[in-house]
């Protein structure tokens, strides 16, 4: 016996698969993807959804099985000695019975077990009741081996039948017999077993109980053939584009005959008197016979490897019928008899709905040579027996009503506006303006609820007369309806495609709110509480200024976009990414830089210093905070909703940014100190430095262009030094002049942030 790996399928695994049975389903559904040859009758038996193998399972035993080694049973006496032992056959197949003895079971069915036991047990132990039953079955090694997906021997229950052990290796493979699969015993075959009789007409595939060792072989198939057409089992199988038929296994001796029955016979749909057999001779020449669908026939044809038995389907075109269809009360297929006409096959059974179209119907008429003709009449006129459209009508014709709708535009009316549900509606007789509104639903919070207006079109299309409503009369609430609801002038009828639209309320907001930060005595977001509420105000609303703060470098934002377009990232980027020092950075080089032109296409490039420093939708105001705080009207704000107020920690240092020689750095500054020299301590200008467009940049937002030079630094302040650039360079060529974001971020902030 050649070594063979085993798989492990015993009983003792008895819920979900193993990680064995797992890889070894995974790999039968490998092998069985790989065949694209036609349907193979009978390997259908082991095609187990998802690649899952049969579990093994513990069966009933009836008292006819055979007992062996590694059965196990469970004894039980009572009357005058009382106990219950489980007992295990041995491998001498004994079973020891502790206080009585030990006897032999093996090979004894447990019918005959249980006697043997029991006359033991009252050998030792009288007026008592003896019963043996059965516990676990033993498992058994079984070799699935030959024309299977994966050979190999298998430790199973011992009770598993013929088939589940064909299962777990995966059944006969694409070329594997069904018809001839053999049971080997001590080099003997002990059972030939046929799986047809299994799958075709239900017959068990016998019952034989496996024992260890045993052996199930599959050899290669004897004959073959294909069959393809009308038959019922080809039309059942699997659909394979490329092989449609279904391959069929014979047996010696047996015939085209026993081909056919086993295919199922023939359709309804084939022609049953002629059956095609296609045969491949051996000279490379193919014939092909007609054979008739009788057993006198078939029986006497024997078939042979790549023969291909066909059915013929038949197309016989139905005469007897008449279909009506579309609007009607009963579609269907009807019979046809001579004579009939378009009043007799509306009016049995009666065909005609309330709303059908009585203008027209049509016939559809298929001539014997299939081309069609369309013929008309008038259904009220039919039925009334007018001679020109109650048609004569012939067999296949085809009648079609109409409904009365189909001749008609949908009518819709529209609502526009801040509606929970604005949209299009279906049009209704003697529908209102509040019908329609209250089909929008509620109105929103942002709506005027006392205005909208009723557009109407005339017949020719030109703009119609637009009538003012009084909102408020139209609405329905939870505790009332529409109070005008009948009054034509509050409430009018709707006509086809009028349109209400509603409004909304200039400015509307749910809440102004603008957010304060910085050195304040309570910062954070503040709900306006009036039209008019000034940045004054909002500070002393919010507690005040700290000692730390630097009023005199406060930072005003207000957004360029409407502030309900905002988004959190907007607003959060105001007090961290988007310093508004770093803005006007930003502004002011970009501005004043010259700029380079690309080599390969002549464009102007970005700045390198100024790319990469983010901009965004909030711009700075320019407010004098120590005059706006004093509430003089003429310097106070007045705050807008999505208002952005930093208010700074002290700093004593200014900045220097640009072409200087350390560039972003800072220093510290007094009274008296002038540009010229806080440029001088950052080691002066370079030769790259535009000398002529330096600017001041006041801790306030305000820039100074003149006599910069000369100009006192005060704490807060940013010193501009832009760069000049080469033309026609490249951005290698510039490489030293990309300074990271992070550093001027470092620089231009004041420490601790404010």
């Amino acid at each position: 016996m050649p070594q063979v790996k085993v798989q492990e399928l015993s009983s003792q695994e008895p819920t979900g698969q193993t990680q064995m049975q797992k890889e070894l389903a995974k790999q039968i559904d490998q092998l069985r993807a790989a065949y694209k040859g036609p349907f193979v009758l009978g390997s259908d038996l082991f095609n187990l959804p998802a690649g899952r193998l049969p579990f093994p399972a513990q069966a009933a035993v009836s008292d006819d099985y055979q007992l062996g080694a590694g059965d196990q049973l469970l004894l039980y006496v009572y009357g005058s000695a009382t106990f219950e032992v489980p007992l295990v056959i041995d491998r001498r197949g004994d079973i020891a019975v502790p206080k009585v003895g030990t006897v032999h079971v093996a090979g004894q069915s447990l019918g005959n077990a249980r006697s043997t036991v029991t006359g033991l047990v009252r050998k030792s132990f009288s007026n008592t009741t003896v019963d043996l039953q059965f516990q676990k079955i033993r498992d058994v090694r079984v070799y699935v081996l030959g024309e299977v997906y994966v050979p190999g021997a298998y430790v199973m229950p011992s009770l598993t039948s013929l088939v589940a052990a064909l299962g777990y290796s995966g059944g006969p493979s694409a070329v594997g017999s069904y018809r001839d699969i053999r049971v080997i015993r001590d080099g003997k075959v002990l059972q030939d077993v046929d799986l047809y009789p299994l799958r075709l007409q239900g017959f068990g595939a016998g019952n034989l109980q496996l024992q260890d060792g045993d052996t199930i072989f599959v050899p290669l198939p004897g004959v073959r053939v294909l069959t393809e057409g009308e038959f019922v089992r080809t039309s059942l199988a699997p659909p394979n584009k490329d092989f449609p038929g279904v391959m069929v296994e014979l047996k010696p001796g047996e015939t085209a005959w026993e081909a056919f029955n086993y295919i199922g016979g023939l359709l309804p749909t084939a022609y049953p008197s002629l059956i095609t057999l296609e045969r491949h001779l051996p000279s490379g020449v193919t014939e092909v016979k007609n054979l008739a669908s009788d057993q006198a026939s078939l029986g006497k044809v024997p078939l042979f490897v790549t023969d291909i038995l066909r059915a013929m389907s038949r197309v016989d075109p139905t005469k007897d019928l008449l279909t009506i269809g579309g609007h009607v009360r009963v579609p269907g297929t009807f019979a046809f008899h001579p004579g009939m006409k378009v009043k007799d096959a509306l009016l049995s059974p009666n065909q005609i709905l309330p709303d059908t179209y009585m203008g027209r119907g049509q016939i559809i008429r298929t001539r014997d040579d299939l081309s069609t003709e369309l013929l008309s009449f008038d259904v009220a006129k039919a039925l009334k027996e007018d001679p020109a459209d109650n048609l004569v009508l012939a067999p296949r014709d085809s009648i079609a009503l109409y409904a009365a709708d189909d001749l008609r535009l949908a009518r819709r009316v529209t609502v526009l506006g801040p509606f929970t549900h604005p949209g299009d509606f279906d049009w209704h007789e003697h529908m209102r303006a509040s019908d329609l509104v209250f089909q929008a639903g509620v109105p929103k919070l942002s709506a005027n609820r006392y205005y909208a207006e009723l557009a109407r079109m005339q017949p020719d299309g030109k703009p119609g007369p637009v009538v003012k409503l009084d909102l408020q009369k139209l609405l329905f609430t939870e505790s009332a309806t529409a109070s005008g609801s009948r009054d034509a002038s509050v409430n009018p009828e709707l006509q086809p495609y009028d349109q209400i639209t509603l409004y909304e309320l200039p400015d509307f907001r749910v809440h102004r709110t603008v957010t304060l930060s910085g050195q304040v005595a309570r910062p954070g977001p503040y709900v306006l509480d009036s039209d008019h509420v000034t940045l004054s105000q909002l500070i002393a609303r919010a507690g005040g200024l700290t000692p730390d703060a630097m009023p005199t470098a406060g930072i005003f934002l207000r957004s360029s976009l409407n502030p309900q377009d905002l988004t959190e990232s907007d607003l959060k980027a105001a007090t961290t990414r988007n310093d508004a020092t770093l803005q006007d950075v930003n502004g002011i080089l970009d501005r004043l830089n010259e700029r380079k032109v690309g080599k390969l296409d002549g464009r102007l490039l970005q700045n390198p210093v100024i790319h990469g420093l983010v901009t965004g939708t909030l711009n700075r105001m320019v407010v004098d905070f120590p005059d706006a705080l004093t509430g003089i009207g003429k310097w106070d704000v007045d705050l807008q909703d999505g208002d952005q107020i930093i208010i700074p920690r002290k700093v004593d240092t200014a900045y220097v940014v640009g072409e200087v020689a350390s560039p972003f750095a800072s220093f510290r500054v007094q009274n008296g100190v002038t540009v010229k020299k806080v440029i001088g301590w950052a080691g002066g200008l370079t030769r790259n430095a535009d000398s002529w467009n330096v600017r001041l940049l006041k801790a306030d937002g305000r820039i100074l262009d003149s006599w910069v030079m000369r100009k006192d630094v005060e704490p807060g302040d940013v010193i501009l030094v832009p760069q000049k650039f080469r033309a026609l360079t490249t951005w290698q060529d510039n490489l030293q002049a990309l300074t990271p974001l992070a550093v001027l971020l470092a620089a231009i902030r004041p420490a601790g942030g404010f």
